[in-house]
């Protein structure tokens, strides 16, 4: 009896001992927990930021005249200059760091690959080199579109000017007829165009310097005449990303050339004065 007794105040002991013990072990969980969400522990917070690699970084340090105080970079990139197959990355800026933002895509470019931006010329086929500014944003009718980017829609009245000898040259025009001179329907079969970004490219309309550049939809993994193609469901996961205040840029080259020095370009400055606006077609006066 009494050795059942002596068991049985051991048993209570040690049930006593072990609550305490797992008390204090939450009492100093709970000091170290962050309260955002009730998700993130104190080994989480302490992680930091996924480092960008040195490479982005020297793209950066050598354009960062052009890049200026943008918060928001697409990167676009080939291993050749004439290859039409390309990567696309994002980055934007938070707290000061720049970070990567989505998982790096394939996608395509102009079927004849790069052109340094100088050499860029009408219907070479090859997608510019430079920084660009990103926007509108586009996409057909009835299409759900989330952004906080200007968008506009993309409807079977609408064309992008891409004939040298217009006046509208390398502008989005509406009409209800068909343009008279040289141009690219927005509204396709293919689909497209269904959701795009415009890459604000010549918009000082230099006669032959090409047009109609923007980032839409890879169709069947096919390289494009100098825009960049990506995956649709990426393309709507960046355009949803997109912020105007941030100043979205767009950089492209190839990886040789954007890590030997800064990527030609226009001065930003004059293009951030540009304001896009639908235009009405103007056929031209004999």
């Amino acid at each position: 009896m009494a050795r059942t007794k002596y068991l049985s105040m051991v048993f209570i002991f040690c049930s006593l001992f072990a609550f305490a013990a797992q008390k204090a072990e939450n009492k100093t969980n709970n000091e170290h927990e962050i309260n955002l969400e009730g998700k993130n522990t104190l080994a989480n917070a302490r992680m930091p930021a996924a480092a960008v690699d040195p490479w982005f970084e020297k793209i950066l340090s050598l354009n960062q005249a052009r890049i200026g105080n943008s918060g928001q970079i697409v990167l676009v990139t080939n291993k050749a200059i004439e290859s039409d197959q390309a990567l696309i990355r994002t980055f934007e800026k938070k707290n000061g760091q720049w970070v990567e933002k989505f998982t790096t895509t394939a996608g395509t470019i102009g079927w004849a690959g790069f052109a340094p931006y100088t050499k860029k010329r009408e219907g070479d086929g090859k997608t510019p080199t430079g920084v660009f500014y990103l926007g509108p944003v586009y996409g057909y009718p009835g299409v759900k579109v989330s952004t906080k980017m200007e968008y506009w829609v993309a409807s079977a009245n609408d064309y992008w000017i891409d004939a040298v000898t217009s006046k509208q040259y390398n502008r989005w025009v509406t009409s209800n007829i068909a343009p008279s001179v040289s141009h690219e329907e927005m509204k396709r079969a293919d689909d497209k165009y269904k959701y795009g970004i415009a890459v604000q490219y010549n918009m000082d309309q230099v006669k032959g310097k090409g047009s109609v550049i923007t980032v839409h939809v890879l169709v069947g993994n096919k390289n494009t005449s100098g825009c960049i193609a990506v995956p649709v469901m990426k393309l709507i996961e960046i355009i949803g990303w997109l912020d105007p205040v941030k100043k979205p840029l767009i950089i492209m080259g190839t990886v040789d050339e954007l890590d030997t020095s800064p990527v030609s370009g226009p001065a930003l400055d004059k293009n951030d004065k540009y304001i896009w606006k639908k235009e009405q077609y103007t056929p031209a006066v004999n």
